[in-house]
C-alpha cells in the first residue's frame, strides 16, 4: 500500500498534510475510512486543508517538528535546520543537519571502529579459538 498522506508538523509554524496526487480525494477519503484507520477529524482535516504537489517540496525546519504518514504510523522527529523533501506521492526524505563538531566527531568514530575496534574484536575472537583448541 503506498502512503495516502504525510502530515508534517512543526513547532510554532503550523501543519502541513501533503496528499498522494495519485488518488482523487474521493479515493482517499474511501481508503481512510476504514476501522483500523485514522479518526474521521483527521480524515476530514486532511482532506480539507491538504495539499497535492505538482513537485517535490523541501521544507528546512526553523525548529523541532515530526513527520507521521498515514502508512506506517511511525512518527520521525526533526531538529532545527533539518530538512524534509516530501515527495508528490507522500513519501518523503530526512536530510540531517550536523554541525561541524557532530561531522568531524562522526568521521573519527567511524575511523575509530575501522582502525581499533574491529581489528580487537577480531584479535579476541582469535585468541579465545585458540585458547579454547589448547585447553580442550
Amino acid at each position: 500500500m503506498s502512503t495516502l498522506y504525510t502530515h508534517i508538523s512543526q513547532i510554532g509554524h503550523g501543519e502541513i498534510f501533503v496528499l498522494n496526487r495519485n488518488y482523487t480525494k474521493e479515493q482517499l477519503r474511501e481508503k481512510l475510512s476504514v476501522p483500523e484507520g485514522p479518526g474521521e477529524y483527521i480524515v476530514n482535516r486532511a482532506l480539507s486543508t491538504g495539499l497535492i504537489l505538482p513537485e517535490p517540496l523541501t521544507i528546512k525546519f526553523k525548529d523541532e517538528g515530526t513527520i507521521t504518514t498515514q502508512q506506517s504510523g511511525c512518527t520521525w522527529y526533526l531538529y532545527k535546520r533539518d530538512k524534509a523533501i516530501i515527495k508528490p506521492d507522500g513519501g518523503f526524505q530526512i536530510i540531517r543537519y550536523y554541525t561541524i563538531f557532530e561531522k568531524v566527531y562522526y568521521k573519527i568514530e567511524e575511523k575509530i571502529s575501522e582502525l581499533v575496534v574491529e581489528p580487537c574484536r577480531n584479535r579476541y575472537h582469535e585468541w579465545k579459538r585458540k585458547r579454547e583448541r589448547s585447553i580442550g
